[in-house]
Parts: structure tokens; C-alpha cells; sequence
């Protein structure tokens, strides 16, 4: 190997041949675009993923979500992913109640959990944006594919063992009834990290009986990591035929580690490299795996393929090996100079496309930048590429036998690759939301476009259907009047069932406990003076074996379950109220001062495969007193278990306490409970409560806003709320056979129940 010194060589560039300019004959137009709108991503949101929905007589399905102080929020699954987080790994639980799982105790999933926990994704389906007046039934909801690079379980957890509901693995768990008007909560158990697609569809009929069928939806789950990432793929050139001067190019697209179940979109396209320099010969679309495209490059050099895919925040792009061209080059050049080099890597150059000159040797000359040229003799040339070199022209001079110069190449640069700058970090913009059987859209400002409100309250000044002008209505005033009243023994309100939340409230400047009653469908704040809650033979169960549920004791308890339960009263806590939403600082408290009655209650939650959860508060051994409530933008809405250990007549004091429009406010109240076989009005007592209804300055009787001191809260569901449920939320939860019964934490007779399918 001979270095020679040779000054001015750099300006010796008698080029013998100029490449052919590449022609692509099929494919796309080089530069389309091929990557879709970035997906609103949910990762520690509260979501309905499978929403229903009927918009003007028709059903449809999309999803909602509460997006900051937003409330449920309509989405387009299309434009949706749901990041189940590493946060929410667990270890497969042992035993054979949930060898329907498929994978080893111990292995890790990942698991959607069904109480609400903060950090991770809280996943449910709901309903009750159909009215129950305008269905003839349940609404089916139907897992129609599954695709993936592991298996989905759906399930409930309760002391009774797994309840399973939907499955990717048993055919026979493919679809679920649901009542219109719910709202639920389960466990959703994804056995491998990566990208999931479930397509689900949704049917019921008219009440007159004809069938309604909404148009199926594809729903994303991206699995693992602790922020999203797109899965990795690769592309390698599978065929390269030339012909006349054309090469047949086919390259290959998939995943480069775990299949995910589904092929990757996108286009491929297919470059020539030569000299450095590379030439795009055209773009094809991915189909099945592969792509295809026939292109009339320039002779020599090399070919390679890069796949862009349609959804960058899924799916990797990558770049196959360079593999030499078929065409062959007819004029001496360069081979293998990258586009840029890492500093100290090494540049491998070759020569082709000489034979025809007969030429005996190579010279090689560098002409570095800012440096005196040197030489190398040779075939090949292979040097490090450092900041010496950084800009560098490399041309080969081709000599005869006796030294003759017969030609030489076009030059090649040598360059290094830029330093690359770091990512920004990833944000979000709001997502557009979803209007009745359109896309979402979402301005360049990121900002939201709403949907259209099919229902428009006459007088409240927006526009008509039909863009026609406003009309207003002047507003009359409806001020919050104080009515306090004795409501007698008798009168007390015995609960049997149905839903009810204890919440702070601002009552005159001082905070005053009150119970959210929901039964009616029509949500009035009550106070706990005017209730008995009745836990009658429904609510027995036998404590669970297990040291986990020995503060239970032995035998039965009576327990508000953590799911609601025909003939038993469903008990929750909330910081709702819109005197408190928004206007706390910090979270609200909420202690249990003291239980007078014949045994000693727990309030609790489950985990997702049944043990002992968060324990709220109560009197037996290990529990605290007290609990913390978030409040934020909207308030939360939580659910547990209440379990008394022995029957009789409890008078339990609560209280909640919390700073509020910037002071530090208190009150309590007592709640009375009649456990077991006895008898409800016998626990009533009188007392003295006072309403908050609505008087214009006439006196006249007027409906107060949900904003007023007193008044109705906005109606208990996703639609409306932040909800933080520990458990299935919503309405009836049994009609037709549905299978979101009692997820009690403590147990029951033996007996299984039967999902509707």
C-alpha cells in the first residue's frame, strides 16, 4: 500500500460518466404523505372505551374519556390509543381460578384494574347514553376480532373466584348484554407487551323489536413501556430482478422481535445509493407484508428500502441492508460512501464499472477540506472517517499497465453525520371530539373542536339546527332558599337498593354532609337524617377464608358490595358537589368519628385477582379512621365495601373536612343503618333537616342550577363526572342475566353467577 503526496489533486475531476437520472415507472408519487394524525393518547385517564351511543335513532359507538377538568369527553376510537403503562404490570396470580389466563403464575402482565387506581389507565364500557325507552333490551356488545401478540381476558374479580366476561381465547365469551343507562368497571388482563386491536360491535332492537345495529369500531391498546413507543419493525429487499435496464423490486415489512398479530402500514420506498449520494426510485404501498415497485435506476451503486408507516406513534420505521444493484454500472464510480459517518467509523469504498477501460491499478486521492491531498493505491479503500476528513472529495484515477492515466471517477464526499439533537419531550394536545357518525377534527392550533350537541335547550341563545339566528330568552333568577322542616319517624326514607354518594357540600359558609340519592334518575342532595339504609338477607355473606380477611372475624357479615347488587343499597363517597369541585385546596378528609351499634364495620376495596385492596376506614383491627378524598377539577366518586359484622340498628358518624374557598371548613353527620333481620322503621328517628329550593324574588317556585348552594349536581355518570369508582359504576347492572354482579369483598354462599351472552 502506497501513500503519495499529490498537490491539487482535488482539482482533477474528469468525469468520465454521468448516472442516468432514476426514473420510477410504478408506484406512488415520490414525497406523498403517508403518516396519519397523531391518536389522542388516555394513559392514566378515567375512560369508557366502548361507548354507545344513540344519535338520532341510530346506534354508534365511540368512546369517552375526562380529560382534565373535562367530563366525559366524546372520542373517536381512530383517533384514540390506550397506553396501558408498565405501571400496571403485576405478577399472574397462582391457582387454577385464573388458569383462563394462559400464562404461568408469576409471569409478568399487564392488567386494566377494575378498581380505580391512581397512575393507570381505568378502562370500563357504558351505556348510558342510550335511554332505556328507546331499546327493546340489553345492548349486545360484541367482540368481533382480536389482533395482537398475546391474549385479552375481561374479567371480574370477586372472593368467589374470577368472573370472566369477554375473551380473545374462548369464542364462547365474545359478546356481553348490557342494560342501557350503565356503566361498568372490570379487569382487563393483557398477557403480552405490545400493540392490540379489538374491533367491537353493538346491536339491539327498537321497542317495537326492530334491530339496531351501530357500525363496528377498532379500538387500540398499546401495552408496556412507561410512555408509548412504536414498535419495532424491519425491511429487507427480497427480489431484485433487472431487465433491460429495469429492476423489479420487492421488499419485505414486519415486526423485529414479537409478531404483533397484524401487519404494519405504510409505503416502502425504494432508493439507489451511489457515491454518496442517494436517488429515491419511487414508493409502494405495504400489502400483506410486502411491497413492490419497478424502477430504472442508474447503473451500479446499490439499492435499499426504508418503510415509512402510518402510524409513527405505533408502528417503527426502518431501513434494510444496501444490497448491490443489478443493473450494472457502465462507467467507473464509487461505491459505498454513506450519506454520514459517525466520528472514527471506518468508510469502505469500492470500485465498479472499470473493467471496461481495462485499466491495471487504482489510485486513490483524498483531498481533505482544509489539507494537503494524499494518495492510496488499490481496488478498495478503506479509511476512518474523523473531523480531518470531514468534507473531503475522494476521486480513483484508473492507470494502464505502463502507467498511463486512462480516466477517472466523479468524486465522492465524505461527511460526518450530524450530532442529533435530543427529542423534545412528547405532548398531547386535546383531542377533537367526536361527533355523531363524523371524524374528529383538529385545527393547527391543537385546540378542540367540539361536537355538536344534538339536544339544545330552547332559549339558551345558541344557534339552530339549521344555522339560523339565536334566540334569547331573558333568565330569571332563581335564588337558593333556605326550608328547614321536621321529618318525622315515619317519614323517614327506608333504602333498599340503588345508588347514593356521602359528599361535602357549602351550605350558607359552612360545610354541611349531604347524601347524593340517584335513584330516581333525577340526582337530589339529601340529607342523611331522612334515610335508613336497609342491609337486609341480600347483603349476608360468608366472611371469605384467608388471613387477608380475618379483620372480618368468622362466619357472616352484611356488606354494601363494591358493585351494585339488586336488593341492597349501593353506598358510595364523592367530592362532587359543585360548591367543592374546583374550589378546594388539596383533598378532602373523610373520617369515621364513631360507630354506635352492635358490631364493628370495615370499609374497603378488592385487587384484581380478589385480595384486600385499599382499606378505607373502620373499627376492627388494622384499619384507620380516616381516608383521603381527591377533589381537583371535578371531584371524584369512589365506591367500597361496608361490611358489619353483626346484625342490628348502627348510627355511624361521618365527617369531611378540608380547606375551601381558602378556609378551613368541617361538619359531620350520621348515617343509620339497619343490618340484618330487623326491623328498618324501627331504627328511623325524627329530625330536623334543611333543603335548599329555588324561589325568583316573587316567590314564586323555580328549579336551581347544579352551580347553586343546595341544588341537583349534574347526573351521576361519565358523561357528566370525573368518576374514581372502585368497581362497576352505573345503573342496573343485572337486567338480562348481565354478569356485573356483586364484586363484594367478602364472601357468599356458593353459588356462580351467569353473564348474559
Amino acid at each position: 500500500m502506497v501513500r503519495r503526496s499529490l498537490a491539487g489533486a482535488g482539482a482533477i475531476l474528469v468525469v468520465l460518466g454521468v448516472a442516468a437520472q432514476a426514473a420510477a415507472v410504478s408506484g406512488p408519487l415520490p414525497g406523498s404523505p403517508v403518516a396519519g394524525p397523531a391518536r389522542q393518547v388516555l394513559a392514566t385517564e378515567h375512560t369508557d372505551a366502548f361507548s354507545v351511543f344513540m344519535d338520532d335513532g341510530r346506534l354508534s359507538l365511540a368512546t369517552m374519556a375526562d380529560l382534565g377538568s373535562r367530563r366525559g369527553v366524546r372520542l373517536d376510537p381512530d383517533a384514540t390509543v390506550f397506553h396501558v403503562t408498565d405501571d400496571a404490570r403485576r405478577a399472574a396470580p397462582t391457582g387454577s381460578a385464573f388458569g383462563f389466563l394462559g400464562v404461568a403464575p408469576g409471569a409478568p402482565v399487564h392488567v386494566i384494574p377494575q378498581a380505580y387506581t391512581p397512575g393507570i389507565l381505568w378502562a370500563g364500557w357504558n351505556t348510558e347514553r342510550v335511554p332505556a325507552s328507546a331499546v327493546g333490551g340489553p345492548i349486545r356488545l360484541t367482540v368481533e376480532d382480536v389482533r395482537g401478540p398475546g391474549a385479552v381476558e375481561i374479567y371480574e374479580s370477586g372472593v368467589d373466584g374470577p368472573q370472566r366476561l369477554l375473551s380473545s381465547r374462548d369464542r364462547g365469551l365474545r359478546s356481553l348484554a348490557v342494560p342501557a343507562n350503565t356503566h361498568a368497571h372490570a379487569s382487563w388482563v393483557f398477557t403480552e407487551p405490545g400493540v392490540y386491536r379489538i374491533t367491537v360491535g353493538a346491536s339491539t332492537t327498537t321497542p317495537q323489536g326492530a334491530p339496531l345495529r351501530a357500525t363496528s369500531r377498532t379500538y387500540v391498546f398499546a401495552v408496556g413501556g412507561s410512555s408509548l413507543e412504536a414498535v419495532p419493525t424491519q425491511v429487507q429487499i427480497a427480489g431484485r430482478t433487472a431487465g433491460e435496464g429495469q429492476v423489479a423490486l420487492t421488499a419485505d415489512v414486519g415486526w423485529a422481535a414479537r409478531d404483533q398479530g397484524w401487519a404494519p402500514g405504510g409505503r416502502v420506498t425504494f432508493v439507489h445509493r451511489a457515491g454518496g449520494v442517494e436517488t429515491d426510485l419511487g414508493h409502494a404501498p405495504v400489502s400483506a407484508g410486502q411491497a413492490q415497485l419497478t424502477a430504472a435506476p442508474p447503473g451500479g451503486g446499490q439499492v435499499l428500502a426504508r418503510f415509512e408507516p402510518t402510524e409513527a406513534q405505533l408502528v417503527g420505521s426502518a431501513t434494510s441492508a444496501a444490497l448491490p444493484n443489478p443493473v450494472a454500472a457502465t462507467t467507473p464510480q464509487i461505491t459505498g460512501v454513506s450519506p454520514g459517518y459517525a466520528p472514527g467509523e471506518t468508510a469502505e469504498l469500492a470500485l465498479e464499472g472499470h473493467e471496461a477501460l481495462g485499466a491495471a491499478r487504482a489510485v486513490w486521492v483524498v483531498q481533505p477540506a482544509a489539507d494537503e491531498a494524499w494518495t492510496q493505491d488499490g481496488w478498495a479503500l478503506s479509511v476512518a472517517v474523523d473531523e480531518s476528513l470531514d468534507g473531503a472529495q475522494v476521486t480513483a484515477a484508473l492507470e494502464a499497465e505502463d502507467g498511463t492515466r486512462l480516466g477517472e471517477t466523479p468524486a465522492v464526499t465524505l461527511r460526518l453525520a450530524p450530532a442529533q439533537e435530543p427529542s423534545p419531550a412528547p405532548t398531547t394536545s386535546p383531542p377533537a371530539e367526536a361527533a355523531p357518525e363524523q371524524e374528529p377534527t383538529v385545527p393547527p392550533s391543537g385546540d378542540p373542536v367540539p361536537a355538536p350537541d344534538p339536544e339544545v335547550p330552547e332559549g339558551s341563545g345558541a344557534p339552530s339546527p339549521a344555522g339560523g339566528a339565536t334566540t334569547t330568552t331573558a333568565a330569571v333568577e332563581c335564588i337558593p332558599t333556605a326550608v328547614t322542616e321536621t321529618v318525622e319517624a315515619g317519614q323517614v326514607d327506608v333504602v333498599t337498593e340503588g345508588h347514593l354518594d356521602l359528599g361535602p357540600t357549602i351550605q350558607d359558609g359552612s360545610l354541611v354532609v349531604a347524601v347524593k340519592d340517584d335513584r330516581s334518575g333525577t340526582q337530589v342532595w339529601r340529607s342523611p337524617g331522612e334515610l335508613v339504609l336497609h342491609l337486609g338477607e341480600a347483603a349476608r355473606t360468608p366472611v371469605p377464608a384467608g388471613e387477608d380477611f380475618s379483620f372480618l372475624g368468622t362466619g357472616h357479615v352484611w356488606a354494601i358490595p363494591l358493585a351494585q347488587r339488586t336488593g341492597v343499597p349501593w353506598l358510595g363517597w364523592n367530592t362532587q358537589h359543585p360548591t367543592i369541585a374546583g374550589r378546594a385546596s388539596g383533598p378532602m378528609t373523610l373520617t369515621l368519628e364513631s360507630v354506635d351499634g352492635p358490631g364493628s364495620l370495615a370499609v374497603y376495596s378488592l385487587d384484581s385477582f380478589g385480595g384486600v385492596g385499599d382499606r378505607y376506614f373502620g373499627t376492627v383491627d388494622g384499619f384507620p379512621r380516616s381516608t383521603s378524598v381527591p377533589v381537583g377539577a371535578a371531584g371524584v366518586h369512589v365506591h367500597g365495601i361496608w361490611a358489619f359484622t353483626a346484625e342490628g340498628i348502627y348510627r355511624v358518624t361521618v365527617g369531611f373536612s378540608g380547606t375551601v374557598d381558602g378556609a378551613a371548613r368541617s361538619g359531620t353527620a350520621v348515617m343509620t343503618f339497619a343490618v340484618g333481620d330487623v326491623d328498618p322503621a324501627g331504627a328511623a328517628q325524627a329530625s330536623t333537616v334543611t333543603r335548599y329550593v329555588g324561589r325568583t324574588p316573587d316567590g314564586e317556585e323555580c328549579e336551581l342550577d347544579a352551580s347553586q348552594a343546595g341544588g341537583g349536581l349534574a347526573r351521576t355518570g361519565l358523561a357528566d363526572q370525573t368518576l374514581v369508582d372502585l368497581g362497576v359504576v352505573g345503573g342496573a347492572l343485572l337486567a338480562a342475566g348481565l354478569a356485573l354482579t356483586a364484586l363484594s369483598a367478602v364472601g357468599r354462599e356458593p353459588r356462580r353467577r351467569t353473564p348474559g351472552r
